[in-house]
């Protein structure tokens, strides 16, 4: 069940089997897009984004579990991949750069950062 702060629903994944990542992350922002509101368009680009973010999590952390944390709010959907060490943000933001197209990520969400915390970091994405 959700959390609910104010106007904002967090909900907290842990994807253990990375082989199920895609499946369910793509569920999960289909169904936050809808719960956001947004129009038909954006929901193309929040899947682009998670199309983006299994690529390069899987590039970078291979076999090992995913913990993600969305939040949704009328007109806003953010993703955030915790529990990231050693440049691991930096690197699946890498993943996300094509050649003849650029950083992915960075065309299609609002924002994208990255969020340290002594050893641990995350990477943020917002789409609105």
């Amino acid at each position: 069940m959700p959390d609910r702060v104010s106007d904002e629903e967090i909900v907290d994944v842990s994807i253990a089997d990375p082989r199920l990542a895609s499946a369910v992350l793509e569920r999960l922002v289909s169904a936050a897009a809808a719960r956001a509101e947004f129009p038909v368009d954006r929901v193309v680009n929040a899947l682009t984004v998670v199309d983006a973010l299994i690529h390069g999590t899987d590039s970078v952390l291979g076999d090992k579990s995913r913990e993600i944390r969305m939040t949704i709010a009328k007109g806003r959907v953010g993703l955030r991949v915790d529990s990231l060490v050693d440049g691991q943000a930096e690197a699946i933001r890498d993943a996300a750069h094509l050649p003849d197209v650029g950083d992915i990520l960075e065309r299609t969400a609002s924002t994208v950062t990255i969020e340290r915390d002594g050893a641990k970091s995350a990477l943020v994405i917002v789409l609105d």
